[in-house]
């Protein structure tokens, strides 16, 4: 063990010397290139030349990391969000969540893409400030709509996205009890087909204690326990 350690060690000597062997002559090219006596860059190694060689190393980290982050971005579903409120942020670009296989994407709503902010405050859903209501279409009250009839009625609404709705499975503190007793909550922003041509949407419910999701399929009947999800105007 002690042979691989020596080894590893001498390993890292090499390497750092023709780290700075490259950096050397990539100095001297820029001496060349911008007509600066090559003498002049020894002055970052003295007391006074520390603050130049401070920023140049200032501007080679800001540079590292804005590509290291550009070319990793956050592809989680959600997020805590930073100042530790307890609301989430979601992103709506994560991969959606199909309601079982075979399923494929047969409208998805525009304007759904980024980040957004999901928070509870007292007995209210908020998404971007903006708050979630219930949304039931007049005919759903007493009775219900057939989903294909709901589809052109809800047209125009801005609804919430089933990332949305995932990430409320995923945090239970968000639910108010509202939400938590009306039944099941429906996103209109995606809607997928199978290969026998029907429709479905996505939805969630409150049950047993515990958030749960489903699928719906639009040729039933849409009740008055079948509320759409949207931000009010």
């Amino acid at each position: 063990m002690a042979k691989k350690k020596q080894n590893d060690g001498f390993g890292g000597l090499i390497r750092a010397l023709g780290w700075l062997l490259a950096l050397g002559t990539e100095i001297k090219k820029l001496a060349t290139e911008l007509a600066v006596p090559f003498e002049a860059f020894y002055r970052l190694g003295t007391e006074e030349g520390a603050g130049t060689l401070r920023r140049m190393v200032e501007l080679a980290k800001d540079e590292f990391l804005a590509v290291h982050q550009a070319a990793a971005p956050d592809t989680r579903l959600w997020r805590p969000a930073a100042d530790g409120s307890g609301a989430i942020e979601v992103n709506l670009d994560h991969p959606l969540r199909l309601p079982f296989g075979g399923a494929q994407v047969e409208w998805q709503k525009p304007g759904h893409t980024g980040w957004v902010r999901v928070e509870r405050k007292d007995e209210k859903l908020f998404q971007n400030g903006r708050e979630v209501i219930l949304h039931l279409e007049p005919r759903q009250r007493g009775g219900y709509v057939i989903g294909h009839e709901l589809r052109k009625a809800l047209e125009g609404k801005q609804h919430v996205h089933p990332n949305v709705l995932d990430t409320l499975v995923e945090n239970p503190h968000l639910w108010t009890e509202e939400i938590k007793h009306v039944g099941w909550l429906f996103s209109w922003a995606v809607g997928y087909r199978v290969s026998d041509g029907h429709l479905y949407v996505r939805r969630v419910c409150w049950n047993d204690g515990a958030p749960c999701w489903d699928y719906y399929w639009l040729g039933d009947g849409f009740s008055g326990q079948h509320p759409t999800l949207v931000l009010a105007s």
